[in-house]
């Protein structure tokens, strides 16, 4: 019996068009346990899965409970904390009276590991003494350091109660606390930015930071617009050399309850061209950032730019290779530029390679 990532594969649509509970039925015998064949599939699917259907998932868990809902939430807040750029250790499903009870680890790096616990609801008071102690027994385990922090993911966005008891408690600076909500939108902002160090900025806020001095959020804040500005000049638009200030759309975010949006008139069909590139490897593909991605093997890395044909330079095209492009290319070991031109119809893959070998043919200018 084919996998539900095989079925994935051959009929894409076939998985999306299904409720959260009717994709967990085709993984395994349809019940989460500890490493069992369905939490296998599951998560192998959860990390193929475009984030838009992620942040879909965990509304349907929140909305309409079923069996095994907090355990699919569980690994829908998991599978989001990897697309943060952490590297992730599950937790378990049911703990016992010998496991450590925490829902997942988050690693940026050894010195800057979250502890994480996914609450479906803050209706209850919640121990803060035994969260707490999974922190201890881990750090004694020299599976996290002292400096690790504990982060808290509420599926309610009103969680007063719950920052009141933080807050009362002698862990205080030890913990934070996050929606659901909030933290897919981090994620969907994470995957329109492609400067590594706003990135992981982003990432950093989950930690404990102290801001009585407001300086360092006031960096994040900047970055990240200065980050999103730069993509709506990148390789959306034409460039015309001659008229170095002509005027570009921005991208302008629009946070709602449930979701972003980015609402722009530049070209957009990166995603189109990506799925050209899986059929014609026949490999799943996952975005990194606004314009990176890399296949689930992590041996191929894409950088996709689009461009709309310019009446001004003869319907021609233009495209950017710019630094932090060939920074993340040059961590896999086959990497490619895909150039979609006009539309996804005319999409072409390049080695990396070759294209730096090609630079001197073309114009060049410093990053801003």
């Amino acid at each position: 019996m084919s996998s539900i990532l095989e079925i994935y594969k051959q009929n894409k649509q076939l998985i999306l068009d299904k409720s959260i509970r009717q994709v967990l039925s085709f993984a395994g015998d349809g019940k989460l346990r500890n490493e069992n064949k369905t939490c296998q599939e599951f998560r192998e699917l959860l990390s193929v899965i475009p984030t838009e259907y992620l942040v879909k998932y965990a509304n349907e868990c929140l909305d309409d409970k079923f069996d095994d809902s907090g355990l699919v939430l569980q690994d829908i807040i998991n599978q989001a904390g990897k697309r943060l750029d952490f590297k992730i250790e599950y937790g378990l499903y049911q703990g016992s009276k010998n496991t450590i009870g925490y829902d997942g680890i988050w690693d940026l790096n050894q010195e800057n590991s979250i502890i994480v616990e996914v609450k479906t609801t803050d209706t209850y008071r919640i121990n803060l003494n035994n969260i707490y102690r999974y922190k201890r027994k881990l750090v004694e385990q020299k599976r996290v350091s002292e400096t690790a922090s504990i982060l808290i993911i509420v599926g309610r966005e009103d969680t007063g109660d719950l920052e009141a008891q933080i807050r009362g408690s002698r862990y205080g600076w030890d913990f934070r606390l996050i929606s659901v909500d909030s933290l897919m939108k981090l994620v969907i902002l994470k995957e329109n930015l492609n400067d590594e160090k706003t990135i992981k900025q982003i990432s950093e806020i989950l930690r404990p930071l102290e801001f009585t001095r407001l300086d360092k959020l006031i960096e994040i804040v900047f970055d990240t617009t200065q980050d999103i500005q730069l993509e709506s000049h990148d390789d959306s638009q034409s460039y015309v050399p001659d008229e170095p200030n002509l005027k570009n759309t921005q991208a302008t975010e629009i946070f709602e309850k449930k979701e972003l949006i980015i609402s722009s008139k530049r070209a957009n069909f990166h995603e189109s061209c990506i799925q050209k590139i899986e059929s014609h490897l026949n490999i799943n593909i996952i975005k990194k950032n606004r314009t990176s991605y890399q296949s689930i093997s992590d041996q191929q890395g894409f950088v996709c730019c689009v461009s709309k044909p310019d009446s001004k330079i003869d319907n021609k095209y233009w495209f950017a290779l710019r630094t932090h492009h060939e920074k993340f290319l040059n961590k896999f070991r086959d990497a490619y530029l895909i150039y979609g031109c006009g539309s996804a119809n005319n999409t072409f893959m390049i080695p990396l390679s070759f294209v730096q070998k090609e630079k001197d043919y073309g114009s060049t200018r410093l990053d801003r």
